[in-house]
């Protein structure tokens, strides 16, 4: 019942990680980041709009990390994209405090 080669052991303990594909994952966060944005900007209400955006805003860091730890995209497009949903955040608090 001792198989050795491939057999019972390497099945219990031989298991290889599964290499993770970091512009596929970066992608992916990416799509969901943009449909946070979508939704947040189709909220009427601007305390919900403002968090979604928010979200979005910290989804950004997790594809700045992705993009550190090796993600094939440019790190400095992203941060543009992540200043400009701050400066859209930022106003919209400006608005908000108004009310």
């Amino acid at each position: 019942m001792k198989k050795r080669n491939g057999g019972l052991f390497m099945g219990l303990f031989g298991k290889k990680k599964a290499k993770v594909d970091l512009d596929q994952e970066f992608k992916d966060k990416y799509k969901q980041l943009n449909q946070t944005v979508r939704d947040a900007n189709n909220e009427a209400d601007l305390e919900i709009q403002i968090s979604l955006l928010e979200l979005a805003d910290k989804n950004y860091d997790d594809l700045l990390a992705l993009i550190d730890q090796g993600a094939k995209f440019e790190k400095e497009h992203f941060i543009a994209l992540q200043q400009d949903l701050q400066k859209q955040i930022a106003l919209l608090k400006g608005l908000s405090d108004e009310n």
